[in-house]
């Protein structure tokens, strides 16, 4: 067994890695063989499932739900066993995604408390972030204390991968927390932090990270009268030309 985990762990991080570059048709390349590797072992086997997490992630945000859904739905079956925080991520938020997009906003929800007790259990911070945002973004209630910690001004740090993650992960959520109150205030407030967000990235270093903060703030601006923003056309092109359609609904904007 050795082997063929050894081939999925290793298609799966170059995966990961040409994912966080945007290079879209690597990534899919490399979690496709991951998965393929996975099913020689067994076509339900834990090596194919844990693959498919990572594999369903990418179909849903390619906008193929069908496949995205059969991918994660036998991922979801391995529940808190086997891969790190991405692969968790995946099989929790990703696939809370793929139900709420069936309409089926009760599972969503059933599949995020999941992920949410194996964040507690495991000490994952950077999954319980994930899932904070993720319940946020559905309108899927959280805890006044949470929200409460979220809305917070932060300082993101910039010299620690984890933490900075972490940290864009939750002014993500205060964003969309503020958005979400209604005020006037409340929304211009809303609009200068998801501008102040994006003007910290690196896009050169980080280009997913600043793809998805561009989204963030084209999702503001479309939201609160600013329809005639640059930012929105401009994502939406890029997430078409890369092959990543899904984005752009998930946002609003599709």
């Amino acid at each position: 067994m050795i082997g063929p985990f050894a081939g999925v762990l290793a298609h799966s991080w170059a995966g990961i890695a040409a994912k966080y570059e945007l290079d879209i048709p690597t990534a899919r390349r490399e979690f496709r063989e991951a998965f393929e590797i996975g099913t020689r072992v067994g076509s339900r086997s834990h090596a194919a499932r844990l693959a498919g997490a990572l594999l369903g992630e990418l179909l849903y945000e390619a906008g193929e739900l069908d496949d995205a859904a059969r991918m994660l739905e036998m991922s979801y079956g391995l529940g808190p066993d086997g891969g790190g925080v991405d692969y968790l991520a995946a099989r929790y938020v990703a696939s809370a995604k793929v139900k709420a997009a069936q309409g089926d906003l009760s599972a969503a929800a059933e599949r995020l408390d999941a992920g949410m007790k194996t964040a507690e259990n495991l000490q994952l911070p950077r999954l319980a972030a994930a899932i904070n945002n993720e319940r946020i973004r559905l309108g899927i209630g959280i805890a006044p204390s949470v929200a409460a910690r979220l809305r917070s001004v932060r300082a993101i740090p910039r010299d620690d991968g984890i933490a900075t993650i972490i940290a864009e992960l939750d002014e993500e959520s205060a964003v969309r927390l503020l958005l979400a109150s209604g005020s006037a205030d409340a929304q211009e407030q809303a609009w200068r932090r998801a501008t102040q967000l994006l003007a910290g990235m690196d896009a050169r270093r980080r280009p997913l990270a600043a793809l998805r903060a561009e989204l963030l703030l084209a999702e503001i601006c479309s939201r609160t009268g600013r329809s005639a923003d640059p930012t929105i056309p401009a994502v939406a092109r890029r997430c078409r030309d890369i092959g990543l359609p899904r984005l752009l609904v998930d946002a609003g904007l599709g």
